[in-house]
């Protein structure tokens, strides 16, 4: 029973951590569109 549970902790962690690593390269992209958006 408690593996199940840790099994689900993690996959829960992973969702998160995916979840915030997409974001991250979201305003990652969106900071270059704008650096670019200066230069032309």
């Amino acid at each position: 029973m408690e593996i199940v549970k840790i099994e689900m902790n993690l996959k829960a962690v992973n969702k998160r951590h995916c979840f915030i690593q997409l974001r991250k390269e979201k305003s990652q992209a969106l900071f270059t569109q704008i650096q670019l958006a200066k230069l032309l």
